[in-house]
């Protein structure tokens, strides 16, 4: 059961890494994102407290360019200035324990024209 379910959700993750890019791939151009906000919880539904990390879409990739613990409820910020504001802009995670495997992606991303976004909550799988 385990096999199957891992590989139900690796597929899931697959899927909606190529749909997000797919969208992303054209973004549409307007004025800068200045603040964004979003939270990762674990899939037992309990906050997520390790590092956030903060990525800009540039030259067909995701890049990272800032990292912050989440706090107690497993959410982080951002003031986003200067060059930054140009770019759309999402927040992921990645970490191991072990020989365990996590990682995860905000369910939404900021085109660079959103005053405000909220990147909504995303789920952290182990693999």
């Amino acid at each position: 059961m385990n096999t199957i379910l891992r590989r139900l959700l690796a597929g899931l993750a697959l899927s909606l890494a190529v749909f997000g890019t797919a969208q992303v791939a054209a973004p549409s151009s307007a004025s800068a994102a200045s603040y964004v906000t979003g939270c990762f919880k674990h899939t037992n539904g309990s906050a997520f407290h390790y590092t956030i990390n903060l990525n800009y879409w540039n030259n067909g990739r995701w890049n990272r360019v800032a990292s912050q613990e989440g706090n107690y409820s497993g959410c982080v910020a951002w003031n986003i200035a200067g060059w930054l504001q140009n770019y759309p802009v999402k927040m992921s995670v990645a970490y191991r324990v072990g020989t365990a495997y996590f990682s995860g992606e905000s369910p939404y991303y900021a085109y660079a024209g959103s005053a405000r976004a909220n990147l909504g909550t995303g789920w952290v799988y182990q693999y």
